[in-house]
């Protein structure tokens, strides 16, 4: 394992060619909890309407990389059209014998995925030289066919409704009604922020939380929290519809509050 400052310096040097695009960088560190910083390097030019943002953890391997555009603001992290992952960009970019491990922490190691990433960015270079953007048409059928070529799953019927954070959502927009605020949307943070997706919604009295259990062997499955207390886990996959699910929350929410 690298570290901090070994990766800092490993990506200065690998994206030297971004000083002469018109990039600047900035560093700072994010410390969410006690012990657990985040290192964040950002590349930002205005010229070009993108930012590069990579996270890099001091107790562990783990790195993200997004890439935003400026609109009239930088895009949220939730906004696919103009947010995209290394990834995608990985897809996009059509790389001969392609393999997302290549840009896995934890199968990889984090010294690979900079090199890798660095490579990745350095190869569409005229793009992030200019202020074009990335060809997110063509990116879901390269991922449909991407998928259904490694995995053999067919992802084409993926639609706003079957995703899980919108039918959350929309199960839980009663609160809004009832007097609750939203104030927390974990798709709303950086990736090193919302390993599990999340919501949270508040009155004046009551905190409910809706946090997904695990986002590797678990994520379909989600706990409901209200002040704090763990109340139940559900497995939204289980619901026929998402108007089930919704009265099924109420009932649960009132047998607490």
């Amino acid at each position: 394992m690298i570290n901090i400052i070994e990766s800092t310096n490993l990506i200065t040097e690998k994206l030297s060619f971004l000083n002469n695009c018109g990039y600047i960088k900035t560093t700072r560190v994010d410390e969410l909890e006690k012990d657990k910083n985040y290192y964040l390097i950002e590349y930002t030019s205005e010229p070009n309407n993108k930012k590069i943002e990579i996270a890099l953890a001091d107790s562990n391997e783990y790195i993200s990389v997004v890439i935003r555009r400026k609109i009239k603001d930088w895009a949220g992290y939730n906004d696919a059209k103009n947010c995209i992952s290394i990834t995608d960009l990985a897809l996009l970019s059509e790389i001969t014998n392609y393999n997302e491990d290549d840009f896995s922490h934890n199968l990889v190691g984090r010294e690979s995925v900079i090199e890798n990433t660095c490579k990745l960015l350095h190869l569409n270079k005229n793009t992030f030289c200019s202020i074009e953007w990335f060809n997110i048409t063509a990116l879901k059928q390269i991922k449909i066919d991407y998928y259904k070529q490694k995995f053999n799953i067919d992802i084409s019927s993926y639609t706003q409704d079957n995703n899980p954070s919108f039918r959350l959502k929309k199960a839980t927009v009663f609160l809004l009604k009832e007097g609750y605020k939203l104030i927390e949307d974990s798709e709303d943070s950086p990736p090193y922020k919302n390993l599990v997706w999340f919501i949270t919604y508040q009155n004046e009295s009551n905190t409910i939380k809706i946090k997904q259990v695990d986002w590797r062997d678990s994520n379909y499955v989600y706990k409901l929290i209200i002040n704090g207390e763990a109340i139940m886990d559900f497995d939204i996959t289980k619901y026929q519809s998402t108007e089930d699910m919704s009265n099924h929350i109420k009932y649960l929410i009132k047998e607490v509050i």
